[in-house]
């Protein structure tokens, strides 16, 4: 190895950091608390199964012939007294059976749709439910209508759709002359 001599050119160009490895959506830190969720659900799967088991064998063992036992005696018979206890045994494992599966549905569901939180999901919902936001109500209702009067065309007749639809627009002008009269009406008996 030889030093670099004068007469040779120097490099100038500083290596640059190398670019941070990006991260897939499938590993980016949202999508891995989403799935983090629904992993959470998965686990207590599998525990709420061991638990489930666990009450089903400790059972099994309890009402099983032992040994010396009197012969006389129904095996599976119970006592009346127990079998408040067995339900209500059975009512928390079923609940925590519920829940499990309930943690898991929600975290696979936030993941598939890309929700982190409960604001997301209220704009989403909001967006699927009330359609564009940006929409004012009177855009929405004449969209309706349109859809409507199309839908009406394609299985009634011409001149029913236009009686049908001349009768919604009279209705329409009543109640707003309606409620303008009532409006001036209460505005007059507030002044006297």
């Amino acid at each position: 190895m030889s030093a670099p001599s004068d007469s040779e050119p120097r490099s100038t160009e500083t290596s640059a950091p190398p670019e941070p490895a990006r991260s897939s959506p499938l590993t980016s830190r949202r999508s891995l608390t989403q799935l983090g969720l629904c992993g959470a659900g998965i686990v207590s799967i599998a525990l709420s199964t061991i638990v489930a088991r666990r009450a089903v064998f400790r059972h099994h063992v309890r009402h099983s012939m032992q040994m010396f036992q009197p012969s006389n005696r129904s095996i599976g018979q119970r006592q009346k007294s127990e079998n408040v206890p067995l339900a209500v045994e059975a009512l928390q494992i079923a609940t925590l059976n519920l829940a499990s599966w309930t943690v898991m549905f929600l975290g696979g569901m936030s993941w598939a749709f890309d929700i982190s939180s409960l604001d997301e999901l209220r704009r989403y919902t909001r967006r699927h439910t009330r359609g564009d936001p940006d929409q004012t109500d009177e855009e929405v209702e004449e969209q309706f209508q349109a859809e409507l009067a199309q839908l009406m065309t394609k299985y009634m007749s011409n001149t029913q759709v236009e009686s049908l639809l001349q009768r919604a627009i009279e209705e329409k002008r009543a109640a707003a002359e309606a409620e303008s009269s009532s409006s001036s009406l209460g505005a007059n008996t507030k002044k006297g």
